[in-house]
């Protein structure tokens, strides 16, 4: 969902641009690069792609700018405070920089304090498989 949902937003914002006349913000480029990606092609714009647009050399992402670590599955409110509940795809923790995207704008804030689904303090969501909650 991430990949499809940030490669949507910046195609939607530099169409909005165009439209509107501006200028090309070249910012866009590096919100793509900052997918989880082994880098980019052509793909199917040819029916025969030559092999130096095949990537043979690696099989993890180019990008360490940003991961995406879980997806929002529920909105909760615990005694009059509302929480995110989240499934955890990759680790992150208290004092991590996250950016949430929603459809009326992305959101980033530094994570100041998480629980787990039994709603008790935690540190970090170690990965797949945890449920955090973030207030």
């Amino acid at each position: 969902h991430y990949y499809v949902a940030r490669t949507a937003q910046v195609y939607r914002k530099a169409i909005d641009d165009a439209a509107a006349g501006k200028e090309f913000d070249t910012n866009l480029l590096l919100d793509l690069e900052s997918l989880a990606s082994r880098g980019y092609t052509e793909g199917f714009l040819r029916r025969h792609v030559h092999s130096e647009y095949q990537n043979y050399e690696y099989g993890v992402s180019k990008s360490d700018r940003q991961r995406f670590v879980g997806e929002v599955v529920a909105v909760l409110d615990r005694d009059g405070k509302s929480f995110l509940e989240v499934n955890v795809k990759n680790k992150f923790g208290i004092g991590d920089s996250i950016e949430i995207m929603t459809p009326n704008g992305n959101v980033t804030l530094v994570l100041a304090e998480m629980f787990n689904k039994h709603d008790e303090p935690i540190n970090a969501a170690l990965g797949s498989g945890w449920i955090a909650r973030i207030p």
